[in-house]
């Protein structure tokens, strides 16, 4: 059983579908319809089988579309006091009304049809795939099966329906993993030595300081008889200052206490006989079997958390607990090797950690239907933070053992947690004027975005170079032809591949033509230390050539501005892997467009403007015999398109132009449309084009990221030399390579550095009297040495580069060849300006 279709009627800002009810074609559907007759249209929100993402302005009723889901699928009714406040119903007059939700649910099993018919009263029927379930006014719940008009009500019988339907799971890191929890806490209720609740670590210190006096009184005095009113008397005074603790406090100990005990008993799995025998071991002194338990607990956590999967901004990252004194400290190791407790680290790290024990736990515990609902998880996270928690809901989608895999339906204002590969499972809502209430905007994809754009607000729409990697396109055409394809490709697989890019690291800048790339690349990487990682794609004519000669020297001082292995142009080639599946050589993007899926965009779009033409005279015949003469597919079409218009006869639409944006929009909606070898054609050229732009991506983020290493080694030699140089000792060397050790990573370029650093170790003898001077003599060779690490992965980085690029096949060059300019025509009234960076 699959949530389809979420309904969503005067529901607090949701009033109804006030489009399609204006619309002259409006067919009301069985549920639109009120008891007293007249229609009023649900707000239907489509729910992806996986992962459904809804973004919106502030005050667009995201968080109320979750609450109307959660509604819908517990055992209670809508109240009164849920109504929407600017609908016609919200009167003071008779009896309230109340608001009325929906469910669709698909893809019932056998088990569950069975179960369902026998809740209905339905036995031995017809099998169940499907149906609708509503909550309405006056506190009805009625069933629409498939094919048939009436309902059915069964108000009497919604407890049993609820238990057949998906548990609604709702994870928000209210409460943050503390420090350390009490031994105690971790044992099952009723066990000997268990707690509630138990002190934690700071109040336990304190509540010690305050026993110590009375402690040493009773000592002093060993006659059972004296009497230390005197001393517990104040002590108790003092106690009753510092324990009291209220309701709200205590409730978020108890909450983080109990995270910190699913982490280590629900998902590491330590068993009660192991923290029994660490609450007994602790007090008797017996430290070594506490280290021995202690040790295999870490080993424990560590396979079961596997943290550096889902924590991507560490490799080394690492949650360690150690025992001291009926606690259980909770710390973190980076990859410095330095362990901190969670008050010394950002707030991100210990709310991602909040929503990564819960979202496990439940994983593991599950064992029916569940769907979660996330409101704004992006809270505190910071952009990588936040692609790692979609790596976390996408873990959260999969069957666990013979549970089946959860919905994620979660709401955002953030741009790094809409999923870009996959424009289908994206929901934009909007609100509208007055009564009109939210809306669902129609063709998220299919618009490149644009709506979210809008919605999220045009600082964060129109900032550019916000990705890992950004490509940097010519026009708006290119943005969309790249976007949209690739996300029809990333569609039929699982995770990335190298034939599409993956549009949450690459981030799409279109340049607004080509004579306008070499200044956008000079913006990104002209002016500042920090160099983001950027690849060009440029068009094969001349344009094209005029933008690489300034890429080459159109910086500063003549300066290169890009380098070559970054700089991909569309050049028409034998040796190209679809060349003889082309009708036009590849100058531009829209060149690798078969003629025929042009021609079926190019109908589209005169259709959905209203032009009249011929269609006789707009076939794929009569494009490619313009193609000779033309300059590519796009003007072959152009050309045919004036034709066909001009052979209608009507002279009032002469003056019509096939835009360049538009004409990209319906190609992709055609291409997307369709499911044959149309498709499966276009598809298979533009893999090719994907192959080589990830290939580079990858190599320039890989670069960007060598470029960090080798400042940061840079940085710390440099130091190291002038504060230390005079005097430095085997010791203080070795001190300086083992920080060094802490920033390169395991890639090439970093165990070429290493090797160099081993190297090092053994030509100056560095583990040999430890504590002894370098020798004056070897103070110059010992400084070339440190400042030439910084160059060892470099140095090795490139020699593999040029070794694994000679033998690719390629669809990019950057030679020069003759062309016509080639730049993006904006239609007015599809909107100029800055494309959104979000597009990508």
């Amino acid at each position: 059983m699959q949530l389809a279709t979420a309904y969503v009627r005067f529901y607090k800002a949701f009033n109804y579908d006030y489009l399609r009810k204006a619309h002259p074609d409006f067919e009301p559907d069985p549920w639109d319809v009120l008891e007293d007759g007249p229609a009023y249209p649900y707000i239907t929100v489509p729910i992806e089988s996986k992962l459904t993402c809804i973004v919106g302005a502030n005050e667009a009723g995201k968080s109320q579309l979750l609450d109307a889901i959660q509604l819908a699928l517990s055992t209670e009714t809508p109240k009164p006091t849920d109504l929407c406040r600017y609908s016609e119903f919200f009167t003071v007059s008779g009896e309230p009304r109340v608001p009325d939700v929906g469910l669709h649910f698909s893809q019932l099993t056998d088990e569950e049809s069975v179960e369902l018919q026998e809740v209905v009263g339905r036995q031995g029927g017809p099998a169940i795939k499907s149906f609708r379930m509503f909550k309405v006014h006056p506190r009805k719940i009625l069933l629409y099966f498939d094919n048939e008009e009436e309902p059915l009500d069964i108000s009497d019988r919604g407890d049993e329906l609820a238990k057949l339907l998906p548990d609604a799971v709702r994870i928000e890191p209210t409460y943050e993993l503390p420090d350390s929890v009490p031994i105690g806490v971790l044992l099952p209720p009723g066990a000997e030595g268990s707690l509630d609740i138990g002190l934690d670590r700071r109040d336990q210190i304190e509540f010690t300081k305050l026993l110590l006096p009375i402690i040493e009184a009773v000592r002093e005095d060993d006659a059972e008889t004296t009497d230390h009113t005197a001393v517990i008397e104040p002590l108790i005074q003092q106690i009753r200052k510092v324990a009291p603790m209220s309701e709200r406090d205590r409730k978020e100990l108890q909450q983080r206490q109990a995270l910190a005990r699913d982490l280590l008993v629900e998902i590491a799995g330590i068993g009660p006989q192991a923290i029994s025998d660490l609450q007994q071991t602790s007090p008797d002194g017996g430290y070594g079997h506490a280290s021995a338990i202690e040790a295999k607990m870490n080993g424990q956590l560590g396979d079961a958390l596997n943290l550096a999967k889902w924590w991507s901004q560490d490799s080394e990252f690492r949650l360690k607990i150690n025992a001291h004194d009926q606690q259980l400290l909770l710390t973190v190791r980076d990859r410095t090797g330095s362990q901190y407790t969670f008050d010394e680290r950002s707030h991100g790290l210990k709310y991602f950690l909040s929503y990564l024990i819960q979202a496990l736990t439940h994983m593991r515990s599950r064992t029916g239907r569940e769907i979660l609902l996330m409101d704004e998880p992006d809270a505190f996270l910071s952009n990588e933070g936040q692609q790692d928690l979609l790596r976390v809901f996408a873990e959260f989608t999969r069957p666990i053992g013979d549970a089946p895999g959860a919905q994620v339906i979660y709401v955002t204002h953030s741009p790094f947690l809409i999923d870009k590969n996959r424009g289908d499972r994206i929901r934009v809502l909007a609100k509208g004027d007055r009564d009109e209430g939210v809306r669902v905007v129609k063709d998220v994809g299919k618009n490149h975005f644009e709506p979210i754009r809008t919605a999220l607000g045009g600082f964060v729409g129109e900032s550019v170079f916000i990705g890992n990697c950004n490509l940097v396109v010519e026009g708006m055409a290119d943005q969309i032809y790249l976007a949209g394809f690739s996300e029809m490709i990333s569609q039929n697989e699982e995770g990335i591949s190298a034939e599409h890019l993956d549009l949450n690291r690459v981030t799409l800048v279109p340049a607004g033509g080509a004579s306008e790339v070499p200044y956008h690349v000079y913006l990104a990487r002209g002016r500042g230390a920090e160099k983001p990682a950027l690849v060009v794609l440029l068009d094969g004519d001349q344009a094209g050539d005029d933008a690489v000669r300034k890429l080459r020297r159109g910086g500063p001082g003549n300066k290169m501005l890009l380098e070559d292995k970054y700089i991909a142009q569309l050049k028409p080639s034998e040796a190209l892997e679809v060349s003889s599946d082309l009708e036009h050589g590849a100058l531009a993007t829209e060149d690798l467009i078969p003629v025929e899926l042009g021609v079926k965009a190019a109908k589209a779009y005169l259709t959905t403007m209203k032009v009249p033409y011929r269609a006789d005279l707009l076939t794929p015949q009569s494009v490619k015999q313009h193609l000779e003469d033309a300059k590519g597919v796009f003007e072959a079409i152009e050309s045919v398109v004036e034709g066909a218009i001009q052979g209608s006869g009507q002279d009032e639409v002469s003056e019509f132009r096939l835009y360049k944006v538009a004409f990209a929009r319906h190609v992709v909606e055609e291409c997307r449309r369709g499911n044959g070898d149309l498709r499966a054609k276009t598809l298979s050229r533009f893999k090719v084009l994907f192959r080589s732009l990830t290939s580079m991506q990858r190599e320039a983020e890989y670069e960007r990221a060598q470029e960090a290493i080798t400042s940061r080694i840079d940085r710390e030699v440099t130091k190291f030399i002038k504060d230390w140089f005079s005097h430095v000792t085997k010791s203080d060397v070795n001190t300086l390579l083992e920080r060094l050790g802490y920033v390169i990573d395991d890639s090439v370029a970093g165990e070429a550095t290493a090797r160099a650093m081993s190297q090092l170790r053994v030509e100056f003898n560095l583990d040999v009297n430890p504590n002894e001077r370098i020798k004056v003599g070897d103070l110059e060779g010992l400084r070339v040495r440190l400042m030439g690490l910084k160059d060892a992965g470099i140095q090795e980085s490139q020699l593999e580069s040029i070794t694994s690029t000679e033998d690719e096949s390629t669809i990019v060059g950057s030679g020069a060849a003759a062309g016509a300019t080639n730049e993006d025509e904006i239609d007015p009234s599809e909107g100029g300006g800055s494309a959104a960076n979000l597009a990508s």
